[in-house]
């Protein structure tokens, strides 16, 4: 308990859970928990894939209707390298962008095609870990103030453009 109070704000969690007056992130921390569990409990290869984009995309896919792929490669792979947990090597952030692109076009052809028995064990390993790095990101966040999604989609689209602006000259 030592350990999720100092260093996974345990207490934070408990104080959103009980709140009756939550901020923005707080209910987008609290669905993307959900999904989590959900997934945790999942046998299912397939469906625990879906419910770990479900985690992913109820952070990220909020007031986006277009390029949702693009969009939620570039903010998974710029929160997880510039949160104050150091998931990822800042340079590594385009290795997990195409990641990410090819784990949501695996997710695509399970939804749209109906495809079974596509996903691999690493696909969920990779999933997974990103999902649970992204809320941990957005608690460092919260510890920090912020308190709306947009505030946080803002700081993403911000250090992407300074991180890819040679790929924007090309």
């Amino acid at each position: 308990m030592k350990e999720l109070k100092e260093n996974l704000f345990f207490d934070d969690f408990v104080e959103m859970i009980w709140s009756e007056k939550r901020s923005d992130l707080d209910g987008i921390i609290i669905t993307a928990i959900h999904w989590i569990g959900e997934a945790q409990n999942e046998y299912d290869f397939d469906s625990a894939f879906l419910k770990y984009w479900t985690s992913i995309e109820s952070i990220f896919s909020k007031g986006y209707s277009k390029n949702i792929t693009e969009n939620l490669a570039k903010s998974v792979s710029i929160l997880i390298a510039f949160s104050e947990y150091r998931f990822i090597e800042v340079n590594d952030h385009k290795k997990v962008y195409r990641a990410v692109k090819k784990l949501y076009s695996i997710r695509s052809k399970i939804i749209h095609v109906g495809l079974r028995y596509t996903v691999k064990s690493e696909n969920l390993n990779l999933v997974c870990k990103y999902a649970s790095w992204a809320i941990a990101s957005l608690f460092c966040l919260r510890s920090k103030g912020y308190t709306k999604v947009e505030q946080i989609s803002y700081e993403i689209d911000r250090l992407y453009s300074i991180f890819n602006k040679d790929d924007e000259k090309e």
